[in-house]
């Protein structure tokens, strides 16, 4: 006969394996027999058998036992075991609780199991609460954050409002305010308090669906419903709607004639500033007012000329918009397809509030054009273009006031050929678009022509940089002196760069990245001091960014798009260090441009 020897250290594991098994064999053996007391206890109350208390509400009992009750809770535990004088009682009256609700507790107590639903959540809650059942009251919460509707939010907002729930309050919040117009035309929303309907209306992250005449016939609804007449009543609620949201026609044609503004002064006043607000179309970004606040989800909007690197355009669209909430950047599944009717050859922007200006020309031919993006109720309007040949390459940057825009050098769309850039077709000459007026006029030439240089605005200096000229790849910095209307020429960079990005962080210009036209990219960022004329390299060997667009938030530099990789990075003046923030953005990013804006949350 022959044996195995088996080892002490895996003998050790069995007795260790076994033992355990046995410990949860015994759990659930004593779990077996706690459920079957449970069972036994329940059966007892039910019967009434050896029951030594009586629970009263609404006229109706309920039978019980004491010891199981002060097990359960500590309300009990406390007025049985304490000087309480329903220690003796043989029936007690439970105060401020329905007998639907005192049952459902009761039936947990003695079942484990609850039974929550839209009749009896409103009797489950108050009495849980009551009788200090932590455990009922956890599902009472959990189960309104996730049954909310639009017919019982504000029934479950009453309920955590009352019981302090704090993450419920939140979450009907949330869901009244991106549901907004479905939910204002329900019963519930003419029985809300006046603070709570101001608080709602005076969101900015309110989901109007575009449409803030439906803020102002919800406000309506309210008033009438509960026959507010009131004129101070009115103008508070009143002064919520963003009036210069709602667009010219519609306020004209069923706000101003509404009988509830023609007889009351305050909001007719309010009415007629959107009015003005409209009339005054190139002034509107310039409007610092409630009027015409945004709402929506602030982030990155990004649009690309659907450009493909390997040449030609994508046949599907015309362009490309993607939004990218910040500061968590996630890129948004799926792009937005610009109706501008425009293939951008090449294409410029600068944001002013949340306005966006494009300037650049159609790849279909040999005219320019300049566009403005309202954000705000996502609409374009098309105005004067720079009064030049087309023109691909050119750099812009807008003054510290923002009300003038300069577009600088370039090449002519007409010189441009299949061997790429032709230097010695760079232009000098240089535009300003006065914004308030919708004008252009020329200004003083630059030194030399430039294409695809970089600007940036710094102490009502703006300032050039970089770019491809006749000799090639620059390293040169210009500065035009926005008050005498004249070029001064700064220290070097200290790399010939073009197709960078030049942005101003707090009194410095940074230089990120860029190519030499020979095919070599640059990976170095360098900074610019105005005060000493210098400019020191804050990072080598940096990644390598050519082709994107870039801008400022809260001293940050964020980089868009551009050539492989095609992503969004971030550069942090601070600790002098680009890290990337998306693995890749969703469309084509070549010669894109990007905004800081807020956008309606139906985009």
């Amino acid at each position: 006969m022959s044996c195995e020897l088996i080892s002490t250290s895996s003998c050790i594991f069995m007795v260790t394996k076994l033992k355990d098994h046995f410990d949860i064999l015994s759990e659930n053996i004593k779990m077996s027999r706690a459920a079957k007391v449970l069972a036994g206890l329940a059966a007892l109350q039910e019967e009434g058998t050896l029951c030594d208390v009586e629970l009263k509400a609404e006229q109706q009992t309920i039978p019980a036992h004491k010891a199981v009750l002060a097990a359960a809770t500590p309300y009990f535990a406390a007025m049985f075991t304490g000087k309480f004088k329903e220690r003796k009682s043989r029936v007690i009256t439970v105060k401020d609780v329905t007998f639907t609700g005192l049952k459902n507790v009761v039936d947990c107590i003695y079942t484990t199991e609850i039974k929550i639903n839209a009749e009896n959540i409103g009797d489950i809650l108050p009495a849980a609460h009551l009788l200090q059942m932590t455990d009922i009251v956890e599902e009472c919460k959990d189960w309104m954050s996730r049954k909310i509707t639009k017919n019982n939010c504000f029934k479950f907002l009453q309920l955590a409002e009352k019981y302090g729930i704090e993450t419920v309050e939140v979450a009907i919040t949330d869901f009244v305010l991106n549901n907004f117009v479905a939910v204002s035309k329900t019963k519930g929303f003419t029985e809300i308090s006046q603070h709570a309907l101001c608080r709602y209306l005076a969101s900015d992250t309110l989901n109007t669906g575009l449409d803030e005449l439906a803020v102002y016939q919800a406000a309506k609804t309210w008033i009438v419903k509960n026959k507010i007449t009131d004129s101070n009543v009115i103008l508070d609620i009143m002064k919520n709607v963003r009036f210069g949201l709602i667009l010219p026609y519609t306020l004209a044609s069923q706000v101003t004639v509404d009988n509830l503004i023609d007889d009351h002064k305050d909001c007719r006043i309010l009415v007629s500033e959107a009015a003005k607000y409209h009339s005054d179309v190139f002034n509107q970004p310039f409007y610092d007012g409630y009027l015409n606040k945004p709402r929506g989800k602030t982030g990155l909007l990004v649009i690309s000329n659907g450009l493909r690197e390997e040449g030609g355009y994508n046949a599907k669209s015309d362009g490309y918009l993607d939004f990218l909430p910040l500061p968590q950047c996630v890129p948004a599944k799926q792009s937005k397809s610009l109706d501008l009717s425009i293939v951008f050859n090449s294409m410029s922007a600068v944001h002013v509030n949340n306005f966006l200006f494009l300037f650049g020309s159609k790849c279909d031919g040999y005219q320019n054009f300049t566009m403005r993006y309202d954000a705000s109720i996502d609409s374009w309007i098309k105005l004067d273009a720079v009064p030049r040949e087309a023109t691909i390459g050119s750099s812009v940057a807008c003054s510290e006031g923002k009300k003038e825009v300069f577009l600088i050098g370039g090449m002519p769309v007409s010189a441009t050929s299949k061997f790429g850039l032709r230097a010695n077709k760079a232009i000098s000459n240089v535009f300003s678009y006065n914004i308030q007026n919708n004008t252009w006029s020329q200004c003083r030439n630059l030194p030399e022509g430039l294409i695809y240089a970089r600007a940036a605005t710094l102490n009502n200096h703006v300032f050039v940089t970089g770019g491809y000229s006749a000799n090639g790849t620059t390293d040169s910095v210009y500065a035009y002196d926005i008050k005498a209307k004249l070029w001064l020429t700064k220290a070097k960079m200290n790399y010939r760069r073009c197709q960078h990005t030049l942005d101003a962080v707090s009194g410095k210009l940074y230089a990120i990245g860029g190519r030499i036209v020979d095919g070599r990219n640059i990976t170095s960022v360098e900074a610019y001091d105005s005060l000493s004329n210098q400019w020191t390299v804050a990072l080598i060997d940096g990644p390598e960014l050519r082709g994107t667009s870039s801008l400022v938030i809260e001293n940050k530099i964020y980089i868009i798009g551009g050539y492989e990789p095609r992503n969004m990075s971030l550069y942090e003046v601070d600790t002098k260090k680009v890290r990337c923030l998306t693995k890749e953005l969703p469309s084509f990013s070549l010669r894109n441009v990007s905004a800081f804006l807020t956008l309606p949350k139906l985009l």
